[in-house]
């Protein structure tokens, strides 16, 4: 269990590295500044929530605070974070956002999945690679996905992926992230699949409701 905290929260932390060293560049404006300034409290703060996030699934609880809220207020805090993520691992981004529509969502949990689905992917293609982001919409739901262009996932763990203590392609982690992720989903009443070929890369999807007027 510490082992997959200090893990998990390297990323924040090295966003806050990153962002650090932006606010110092001489170039930088002064609302520029502000804008870094409040990426890092994010970024503490998230870093701060992961830890009892995965004490919470620990002890078999993780529990949303969902409320209505638009895509883009969900991504808000997530681009900036893949950005830097992908900058570090000289990936290249597509970041393709098509739709604004409402969803019942806890912001703060989205961007653990969002974060997790990431960094997996990333440490599964190593140095460079192709990372994919993109949003779209039907009058139904909502869909998140997430697509690289790394070694794919075996086809013997793939339905296993989301079960605790699984892990696939890379070198550190005990395996937590995805079941944790798969968690977030279901308590949003959202579904998550996976599709994969090794050598191929992969492809996350997340589906969730789109907010509904009663």
């Amino acid at each position: 269990m510490m082992s997959t905290v200090a893990h998990d929260i390297r990323g924040p932390v090295n966003t806050i590295y990153g962002f650090v060293d932006l606010m110092e560049d001489q170039t930088a404006t002064d609302a520029e500044r502000r804008d870094y300034a409040d990426i890092i409290r994010d970024e503490i703060k998230s870093a701060m929530n992961m830890i009892t996030e995965v004490l919470d699934f620990a002890k078999g609880k993780i529990s949303i605070l969902p409320r209505k809220s638009s895509v883009s207020n969900v991504v808000k805090q997530f681009k900036p974070r893949v950005e830097q993520m992908c900058r570090q691992r000289n990936t290249r981004l597509t970041f393709d956002v098509k739709d604004d529509r409402l969803i019942y969502a806890d912001v703060e949990k989205l961007n653990r999945v969002f974060y997790n689905i990431t960094k997996n992917a990333l440490e599964a293609m190593g140095e460079g690679g192709e990372f994919v982001f993109q949003v779209t919409a039907d009058d139904q739901q909502v869909m998140f996905r997430f697509s690289d262009n790394g070694p794919g996932i075996p086809r013997e763990i793939q339905d296993r992926l989301f079960d605790s203590f699984v892990t696939s392609g890379k070198e550190t982690g005990t395996g937590l992230g995805l079941a944790i992720v798969k968690k977030i989903v279901d308590e949003h009443r959202g579904e998550i699949e996976i599709d994969s070929r090794e050598g191929e890369g992969a492809t996350f999807r997340i589906t969730l409701p789109v907010y509904q007027k009663n």
